[in-house]
């Protein structure tokens, strides 16, 4: 058996599909543009606020519904049990 080796596997660069698009086609991206960079971080920042309320809004809205059907469940078993004291 023979030792095992730190060499990695000779791999060969496969060459891409004609059809398929590949990096080249990608316009170079500028790191350094500076404030000339649009940056749109305000946007997603609304994106997430709007998510948040609208889980909060969806948050009270089940607690009421809950709450609703527990004050609705409470009246008719204590109606229930002043006619069997009768």
């Amino acid at each position: 058996m023979k030792p095992p080796t730190l060499e990695p596997d000779r791999i060969e660069p496969s060459q891409p599909h004609p059809n398929l698009p590949h990096a080249t086609n990608l316009p170079p991206i500028d790191l350094d543009a500076g404030a000339n960079a649009t940056n749109h971080w305000w946007v997603w920042l609304l994106v997430f606020a709007l998510i948040g309320f609208g889980c909060y809004r969806l948050y009270q809205y089940e607690s009421g519904k809950k709450q609703a059907l527990s004050a609705a469940t409470k009246g008719k078993i204590g109606r229930a049990s002043c006619r069997e004291r009768v």
